[in-house]
C-alpha cells in the first residue's frame, strides 16, 4: 500500500451513467479503497473521462471523495488526430461493404472500428474482425467478453503495429 502513489480510474463516467449492472466493479472501488487503505488513507485519484455529465460529476466526486476544486476540464475539446464522420446505408451488407472499402483506402494505418455489439452475427465486435481478415486485413476483436490474456495480446501487437485494425465496442 506505502508504494501506490497515484490510483487511476478511466472512464469514471462509467460509474453512474450506464447503470449500476455495466460495471459494477466502479461502484465497489471506494470500499475497496477504504478496506485497503483505511478511510482517511486513500492515495490520490485521477478520475479521467471525456463523456461527463453534471449528475454523473457529481456521483462520481462523492464516490471517490473528490471536490468540485479537483475537477479540470480540457479547454480545448476539438481533437484534431481524430476524424469522425457519419454516413446511412440502406441495409448492413451496404455498410460493411462501405467498411471494408474505408478500410482499403487506409490499408497500412492504424485503425479502431467501433462496433454497437459484441456477439452480433454480421456486425458484432468479433464478426467484424473475422471479415476483414477474411478479405486481407490483420484485424481483431477488442471487448470486454474476451479473456484478459487475449485483451493484453491484441492491445500490445495493436501498439506495436502488428495488428493493424481493431474492432472494439
Amino acid at each position: 500500500r506505502s508504494r501506490i502513489a497515484l490510483v487511476t480510474i478511466d472512464e469514471a463516467h462509467c460509474v453512474s451513467q450506464w447503470g449500476y449492472d455495466f460495471r459494477p466493479a466502479y461502484k465497489a472501488l471506494p470500499r475497496f479503497f477504504d478496506r485497503a487503505f483505511g478511510l482517511g488513507g486513500w492515495p490520490p485519484r485521477l478520475c479521467l473521462t471525456a463523456t461527463l455529465d453534471s449528475h454523473s460529476e457529481v456521483e462520481v466526486l462523492e464516490d471517490f471523495r473528490l471536490t468540485r476544486d479537483d475537477v479540470i476540464r480540457s479547454t480545448r475539446i476539438v481533437r484534431d488526430n481524430l476524424h469522425l464522420s457519419c454516413q446511412r446505408f440502406a441495409d448492413t451488407n451496404a455498410k460493411l461493404d462501405a467498411l471494408v472499402e474505408l478500410l482499403d483506402a487506409h490499408r497500412g494505418d492504424k485503425v479502431i472500428v467501433y462496433a454497437h455489439l459484441k456477439q452480433n452475427r454480421q456486425a458484432g465486435t468479433r464478426a467484424l474482425a473475422k471479415r476483414l481478415c477474411e478479405v486481407g486485413h490483420s484485424a481483431a476483436a477488442f471487448d470486454a467478453d474476451l479473456p484478459l490474456g487475449e485483451r493484453d495480446d491484441v492491445m500490445a501487437a495493436f501498439v506495436d503495429g502488428d495488428l493493424r485494425v481493431v474492432c472494439a465496442t
